[in-house]
C-alpha cells in the first residue's frame, strides 16, 4: 500500500482507496515495531550474558539499534522522509544524545554487578518502549507546521492510572505545555494515551447556546450516519446492542462521562474524532 501525508489532518491518506489510515493502526505499527525491536535488544543481551560479544561491542550494537528506532518512530510522526527538516534531525540527535547517557550508565552498572540478570531484561525492555515518546515529538512539531498550537489527552483503551484521566479532563492545553504520553504518569512505558492536535481559538469557543451538555453533544452528534457511529464505537471498543440509537447514545455517554471532556471543547473533539473515521 501507498500512503500520503496530509499536513492539514495530520494523518496518512491511502492513494488507492483515499480512506485516511486509521489511528489505531498507527498505535499498532508503534508497538509493532517496539516490540520487535525490544526482542532484537533481547537478542543482543543473550549475547552479552553468554559472552558472545564483549561490553563495548553490546553497547555499539544496542547504540545502533536505538537510533534506528527513535528516528523511525519521530519520523512517523511528523509525516514521512519528505516532511523532515533540519531542526527534526536536531530534535532526533538530541533525544540519542540522552539514550546513549542513559546506555552508558546501564553499562557501568553491569561493570560494577549492580543489576541482576532479570533487571537487565527488563530494563532492555524499556529501552525499546520510551521510543514512543520519539513518535509525539514528531507528531507535535508536524502539528504546530500546520498552525495547531493545542493539544488534548486522549484515554486509550486500557486500565488507567490516576494521572490520565487527570490530563484528559484538562481539555485543550497549550501545545508546549502538553505532556505526552508515557511520561509524567504512573503508566509509564505503558501508557495506551494518544493525542489530538487542536487550535486553541477554537477550543475554547463558547457555545453557542446554554442548552444541557448532553443536548449539544447529541446535536452535532445526530448528523453521523448508522455506519459511521458504528465505526466510532469499534474504534474505542464500547459494548453495544448494535442499533443506531443505542449506538448513538452510548457514544454520548463515552464523550460526557468517560473523557470528562469540557463543554468548551465538544465542537472541537467531535470534529477530530469525525475526522478518524472519515
Amino acid at each position: 500500500m501507498s500512503y500520503r501525508w496530509e499536513p492539514q489532518s495530520l494523518r496518512y491518506r491511502d492513494t488507492k482507496t483515499g480512506r485516511f489510515l486509521p489511528q489505531r493502526a498507527i498505535a499498532s505499527l508503534i508497538q509493532l515495531r517496539i516490540s520487535q525491536v525490544a526482542q532484537e535488544l533481547q537478542q543482543l543481551g543473550d549475547r552479552l550474558l553468554s559472552n558472545q560479544v564483549t561490553l563495548k561491542d553490546w553497547q555499539l550494537q544496542t547504540a545502533q539499534t536505538l537510533k534506528i528506532l527513535h528516528t523511525q518512530q519521530y519520523m512517523l510522526g511528523v509525516g514521512g522522509d519528505a516532511q523532515v527538516q533540519d531542526s527534526d534531525l536536531r530534535a532526533i540527535a538530541a533525544e540519542l544524545v540522552n539514550q546513549y547517557k542513559y546506555l552508558q550508565n546501564f553499562a557501568t552498572d553491569l561493570t560494577q554487578e549492580r543489576v541482576s540478570v532479570a533487571q537487565f531484561k527488563v530494563r532492555l525492555g524499556m529501552y525499546a518502549s520510551a521510543a514512543k515518546v520519539s513518535y509525539f515529538r514528531g507528531e507535535k512539531e508536524a502539528a504546530k507546521r500546520s498552525g495547531f498550537n493545542g493539544a488534548m489527552r486522549v484515554l486509550g483503551d486500557a486500565e488507567h492510572c490516576e494521572d490520565c484521566p487527570r490530563y484528559a479532563a484538562l481539555g485543550a492545553v497549550p501545545i508546549d505545555e502538553v505532556i505526552y504520553p508515557t511520561q509524567e504518569c504512573a503508566c509509564r512505558i505503558n501508557c495506551k494515551c494518544s493525542l489530538l492536535w487542536v487550535k486553541l481559538e477554537d477550543a475554547i469557543k463558547k457555545p453557542s447556546s446554554d442548552r444541557p451538555l448532553l443536548e449539544q453533544i447529541a446535536s452535532q452528534i445526530s448528523e453521523l450516519s448508522s455506519r459511521q457511529i458504528k465505526e466510532l464505537i469499534d474504534d474505542y471498543k464500547l459494548s453495544t446492542n448494535g442499533s443506531s440509537e443505542a449506538l448513538k447514545q452510548r457514544f454520548l455517554d463515552f464523550v460526557s462521562t468517560k473523557n470528562q471532556i469540557q463543554l468548551s471543547n465538544i465542537s472541537n473533539y467531535i470534529q477530530q474524532v469525525k475526522a478518524r473515521i472519515s
